[in-house]
């Protein structure tokens, strides 16, 4: 009796704490009951496997879940339980783990210890969908709490999959596992509930909850908003509805839902107009804009149906600018221009326009005032980046210091990264570092802040965010790409593809002088096509697996995309060891020079273009990367000279083909260039076998071919004899 008061006391306290904890989020918090989350029932509702069991453990918790993996390559390790959910609703789910001697350890998939895991099956029970990991949990210890964040049900989602995994070796108990759910309405800001309205076309507005783009409004003279009576709007990323049509006069209800987020309290207005008037607001048509100089002028139109009685401009950040308003021949548009110019980047303005009835509409734009870059990058229809015109085949690389970047230039690379601009708003800080980069003849690829911590970027939708790094450094000579955003599928910072589509579409009208390029995966992967110009397929895997990520993801991609490689040149495994203080050995180093040099060149026979390292991180003390020891940087740096020597061939144009051999199990990738004549072959063996086979482009020769582990063989048209 006293133990089982004791563990219902802990978990009281633990429900009580994390509830204060969530109440600082939006919407309502409330704790899902699911049957025996305790194990005191024995294994009712749970799958427990051979290898684990149930066991008291101390007076405290009474009954636990209990997993012993010494192989996890032949052992199972996973308990799991379903859980009853509902498509788009938020979820969060937590358990406690007490680790007993867990060690890293290889199985079927990456070793991660003792954590908790939810991913999500359909109505059938049936798989459907990853979701998120909690910390791992390592070595030995007493109990400790464990957290799986920002869970969203997909589309299509039954059931919270829940595993409780040791995947590692040694031994893990669980206990006291627990399901909330976020109830999160869409929260109207105006008109406010129970305003009465002189206007009878009103602008609804409302504030987004994060991971929506699309809304549902309704309006209904019916408080239960029947079908037959209810005028229904779909809106997409905007967070408003401006109404055309005159509402007639009397009371109205309405409400803003979306995927996952109900409304459950409509509000109501009175429309106090007579019928027969109709009181529309004017309409502003003006786009964002990028101006090269600070004596160009902006064009805007406005119209109103009665006409207009007065257009304002004002700068935003500056209110004492003037302007010089110019009427263009066609009625209704505008052209403007500051006294004394654009200010060098951002300008914010906001244009206000009066109608003869008395409405009032404004529209704030965006305009980045620099000039055109020395250096224009641009992606070509045919996939290629270009300079000013010219094809290049840009080499890049994750994750490095500005005290590095001398290094990192003399290696070979051209274009640099580093991760703390993901998480920061620091402009000055942002220009510092392409300073650094252009100082040592790099660029940058640059991102922007995601709001994982700041809670307001672009996962909550804030465009000011990515206007305000554009404005700062569009125009800087340390600028290569614009970095959009980084696998927006995850959940723990889940960017819907509208969404994401609008920040690109932002980004290029404010600069077209520089690609947008993205990351992601799955199966949605194509509807986030238009947030890039050019696919970065990241395949941190061996060869064989590269060829067929890059396959997989054309073929997601409708074969509509340019595909730029992002592959590593980190040790995986090794990494869980330093991560874990254990020991490492650098002759076990994997990537080795044969998987590195085959990685890169059987992407060029994909017809990538343009290769990236995942990552160099010099200075990251618990990854375990080729730039970290004298031998492995060695190895990277000689695989990069050899696809420096080859870009005049990849630069050039000329006919390809390529084409695949199967030799048992095993397969050659080949690709063949023809410039004026002459030829340059690459063959990759992508197995770990040596492998023979015969490699026969049309035009030459077939050419036998014995290939070791990972072989490559790069022949050029000396030694090409033709057919």
């Amino acid at each position: 009796m006293f133990r089982d008061a004791m563990k219902h006391l802990v978990l009281l306290l633990w429900s009580c704490l994390f509830a204060c904890c969530l109440a600082w989020g939006d919407g309502e918090i409330r704790r899902l009951e699911f049957p025996n989350a305790d194990f005191e029932e024995g294994q009712t509702g749970w799958e427990i496997p051979p290898n684990g069991g149930l066991e008291q453990v101390d007076a405290g918790h009474g009954v636990s879940a209990k997993l012993v993996v010494g192989d996890p390559t032949t052992e199972a390790v996973y308990i799991t339980h379903k859980i009853p959910v509902e498509a788009g609703m938020r979820y969060q789910a937590q358990c406690e783990i007490r680790p007993g001697g867990v060690e890293v350890a290889e199985g079927r998939m990456p070793s991660v210890g003792a954590c908790l895991i939810v991913e999500w099956a359909d109505v059938n029970r049936k798989w459907l969908a990853s979701g998120v990991y909690s910390k791992e949990v390592w070595g030995s210890g007493d109990w400790t709490k464990v957290v799986c964040k920002d869970l969203r049900a997909p589309a299509g989602a039954g059931y919270a999959v829940i595993f409780l995994a040791l995947r590692g070796k040694g031994t893990a108990w669980f206990d006291n596992v627990e399901f909330f759910v976020q109830e999160e309405s869409v929260v109207k800001t105006a008109p406010a509930d129970g305003a009465v309205l002189t206007m009878n076309a009103p602008c609804l507005e409302w504030l987004p909850p994060t991971g929506v783009d699309t809304y549902e409004v309704e309006l209904s003279r019916q408080a239960d908003f029947p079908v037959e009576a209810t005028i229904a709007y779909t809106v997409e990323v905007e967070k408003r509805l401006q109404l055309r049509e005159p509402l007639q006069p009397g009371e109205w209800h309405w409400r803003v839902s979306a995927f996952g987020s109900p409304d459950n309290a409509p509000y109501r207005f009175t429309i106090d107009t007579p019928p027969d008037v109709r009181r529309l607001p004017p309409q502003i048509s003006a786009s964002h804009a990028r101006l090269l100089e600070p004596s160009d002028r902006y064009e805007f139109a406005v119209v109103a149906e009665d006409g207009i009685l007065e257009i304002t401009v004002s700068d935003l950040d500056s209110p004492q600018t003037q302007f010089e308003m110019t009427a263009m021949p066609s009625e209704g548009q505008w052209q403007i221009v500051p006294v004394g110019g654009w200010k060098d980047g951002l300008n914010t303005i906001l244009i206000t326009a009066t109608a003869q009835n008395g409405s009032v509409e404004s529209r704030k734009v965006w305009i980045v005032c620099a000039p055109k870059p020395e250096k224009v990058v641009t992606i070509e229809q045919d996939g290629h980046y270009t300079e000013n015109g010219e094809r290049i085949f840009p080499l890049g690389i994750y994750q490095v210091l500005p005290a590095e970047m001398p290094e990192v230039k003399a290696a070979g690379f051209e274009v640099v990264h580093s991760y703390s601009f993901e998480g920061s708003q620091d402009e000055q800080a942002a220009i510092q570092y392409l300073d650094a980069a252009a100082a040592a003849g790099l660029r940058v690829f640059i991102g922007f802040d995601r709001g994982n911590h700041s809670k307001n970027g672009i996962v909550q939708g804030n465009f000011e965010l990515l206007v305000r790094r554009v404005g700062a450094l569009a125009g800087h000579p340390g600028l290569f790409c614009w970095y959009l955003f980084d696998e927006p599928e995850v959940p723990a910072y889940y960017v819907p593809p509208k969404l994401l589509t609008a920040f690109a579409e932002l980004l290029r009208q404010l600069d077209p002088y520089h690609p947008v390029v993205m990351t992601t995966w799955g199966d949605n992967m194509n509807a986030y096509r238009k947030t890039w110009d050019t696919h970065w397929t990241q395949s941190y895997t061996k060869p064989a697996e590269i060829v067929a990520t890059i396959a997989e993801h054309r073929e997601r991609l409708l074969h509509a995309s340019p595909v730029t490689l992002l592959i590593h040149c980190y040790d995986k495994k090794q990494s869980k060891l330093k991560k874990n203080r254990e020991p490492v050995d650098w002759d076990k180093f994997e990537p080795d020079y044969d998987w590195m040099r085959a990685a890169a060149l059987v992407g060029i026979t994909q017809e990538i273009n343009g290769l990236w390292w995942w990552w160099y991180a010099k200075s990251v003390s618990d990854w375990m990367t080729a730039a970290q020891n004298p031998r492995t940087w060695g190895d990277l740096c000689r695989v990069v000279e050899e696809v420096r020597s080859l870009r005049p061939v990849l630069n050039a144009e000329g006919t390809v083909q390529s084409g695949t051999v199967e030799a048992g199990e095993a397969k050659v990738e080949w690709w063949m260039k023809t410039i004026a004549g002459n030829h340059t072959l690459i063959i990759v063996n992508t197995s770990e076998s040596e492998v023979e086979a015969t490699i026969a482009p049309q035009g030459i020769a077939p050419i036998p071919v014995r290939l070791g582990r990972f072989g490559v063989e790069v022949r050029q048209a000396s030694a090409l004899a033709p057919r």
